[in-house]
């Protein structure tokens, strides 16, 4: 079980007015043994990170950039429900503090009316042989576009990414980057403690009946307490998500499936009905085909 008391995620905030990454500031740190909670704020990068190896572009103090570091006490294949803990927390804060009600571009695009608001990426630690009791440990960056300056342009993947907008486009304010962080930081501890608390009842729930774990897609044993756990947040998110209900073109490294995003199933892939059968979907970029949302 993880510890009791919780990091906070303020405690230990490290602020840049430029850096390279924000994440790869974080990865580092997290192979020389940073604690749980310690996150990185920067108001520019030089070389920020995208999904697939792509370029996160923001002008000087013209978003809100930030990394945060996770040690759950878990399997590394079940980490992928971290992630979906910030883009909720996200959620709730832009909801909150700027009255903007988003959804999830599946997987990690924060959208507004069709563009493109934010977005996530996420890293795992792995240490090696000489990094001692360094357990593995889970780097969450974000992004969201807050204000540009006339004339910036982000260069976007043509025919795959959204367009891009920002809150001050939206609420025609400039947004307070602070406060609007609070919320997200309050909002991940907030949810990542109930997270961790559900796991554990529902891990002493599991030892005392002598259930079998199940299996995961990968044919291992997943503990059935972390499904537990894991289930309500994955069905928000499913609520959250505007690809569900979408024809979608799906872009693999190999190849483009066109078909129905039917639904996310319970390891956070995007469901893909296509000629008779089922894809599901775990790392490709996704085109919605129609521009309900």
């Amino acid at each position: 079980m993880y510890c009791e008391i919780l990091m906070d995620f303020k405690n230990n905030v490290i602020r840049f007015d430029t850096i390279d990454s924000t994440n790869r500031f974080l990865v580092s740190e997290a192979l020389q043994g940073a604690p749980e909670g310690t996150v990185c704020v920067a108001d520019y990068q030089t070389s920020g990170k995208g999904r697939a190896d792509r370029i996160w572009e923001s002008p000087p103090a013209g978003g809100l950039l930030c990394s945060v570091l996770f040690r759950p006490d878990i399997a590394v294949s079940s980490f992928y429900v971290i992630p979906t803990v910030v883009s909720l927390a996200i959620l709730d804060a832009l909801e909150k503090v700027e009255s903007v009600l988003c959804g999830i571009k599946w997987p990690n695009d924060i959208v507004y009316g069709g563009k493109k608001l934010g977005g996530l990426l996420s890293e795992v630690v792995t240490p090696g042989v000489k990094s001692g009791n360094v357990n593995s440990a889970l780097v969450v960056g974000f992004g969201i576009n807050c204000f540009w300056p006339a004339g910036f342009k982000a260069a976007i993947d043509p025919g795959i990414a959204l367009l891009p907008t920002t809150l001050e486009e939206i609420t025609t304010r400039v947004p307070d980057k602070n406060i609007l962080l609070e919320h997200i930081l309050d909002g991940i501890r907030e949810r990542y403690e109930n997270f961790l608390f559900h796991w554990s009842a529902a891990s002493v729930r599991s030892e005392q009946t002598g259930r079998d774990f199940p299996r995961n897609s990968a044919g291992a044993e997943e503990d059935a307490s972390l499904s537990s756990a894991a289930g309500a947040i994955a069905e928000e998110y499913r609520s959250r998500c505007v690809t569900v209900g979408q024809d979608v073109r799906v872009h693999f490294r190999d190849g483009i499936v066109k078909g129905h995003a039917s639904d996310i199933d319970r390891y956070g892939r995007l469901l893909v009905e296509t000629e008779g059968q089922t894809v599901a979907v775990d790392a490709a970029d996704v085109v919605h085909l129609r521009s309900d949302h």
